[in-house]
C-alpha cells in the first residue's frame, strides 16, 4: 500500500479510536472525524464508505495486532504448542492489543461497539484455529463454544467486583481456561 493511503488511513483509525474514548459511537459522525483528523469527506470516502466501515477497518487493524503478539507469546511461551498455552496466548494477545485501543468501560456500555468487539474476538479465536490447529476435538459445536468462551471470559474480566486487581483477574482467567481446556468439554486426542 502506498505509504500516503497508510498514514491516512492510520490518521482516520487513531482519530475514531480516541473519538470513540469520549462518546458512544453512534453519536460520532463522519464530519467530526474529518474535522479531528483534519482531511476532507471527500479523502474520508475515497477509502470509506461509512464510519462502520471505519470501525471495520480499526478492528482489521487491531486484529494483525493480535496475530503479531500471539506469534510472539507462542515462540516465547510455548515451543511445545500445549493447547492450554494456547488458549493463555491468544486471550493475552487480544487483552494486550485491547487495552492499547478500548476503553473497556465504554465497551461494555455500548451495543454497536460490543457487537463489533464480539465479532473482532471470535475471528480472532477463529485465526487461531487456522493458523495454530489443535489435537482436540469438542463434545459441542466449536463456533459456538468460541462464542461461549469469548462473551464469558471477557465478561470475566471485565465484572467490576469491586475487590480483585486487573492482574487477580487475569490470573484468574488463566486458570479458568486451565479448567475449561481440561474438561469434556475437549477431548484430546493421545
Amino acid at each position: 500500500m502506498d505509504k500516503r493511503i497508510q498514514k491516512t488511513k492510520d490518521n482516520f483509525r487513531a482519530t475514531l479510536s480516541q473519538l470513540i474514548q469520549e462518546k458512544p459511537f453512534e453519536k460520532i459522525n463522519v464530519k467530526e472525524i474529518c474535522e479531528r483528523a483534519h482531511t476532507s469527506r471527500v479523502t474520508f470516502y475515497t477509502y470509506y464508505g461509512d464510519k462502520y466501515d471505519l470501525l471495520s477497518d480499526l478492528f482489521d487493524s487491531i486484529k494483525e495486532q493480535v496475530k503479531e503478539n500471539f506469534k510472539t507469546l507462542q515462540e516465547k511461551t510455548n515451543p511445545s504448542n500445549s493447547f492450554v498455552t494456547s488458549l493463555q496466548n491468544i486471550l493475552t494477545a487480544v487483552m494486550t492489543s485491547e487495552s492499547a485501543s478500548f476503553s473497556t468501560t465504554y465497551l461494555v456500555n455500548n451495543m454497536d461497539m460490543t457487537y463489533f468487539y464480539f465479532r473482532f474476538l471470535m475471528d480472532c479465536v477463529g485465526q487461531f484455529e487456522i493458523e495454530y490447529p489443535q489435537e482436540s476435538r469438542t463434545s459441542y459445536p466449536l463456533q459456538k463454544i468460541n462464542a461461549f468462551i469469548v462473551l464469558g471470559l471477557w465478561g470475566f474480566l471485565h465484572v467490576d467486583d469491586g475487590k480483585t486487581t486487573e492482574k487477580e483477574s487475569m490470573d484468574d482467567v488463566m486458570h479458568l481456561i486451565e479448567d475449561i481446556a481440561s474438561s469434556n468439554i475437549f477431548q484430546h486426542d493421545k
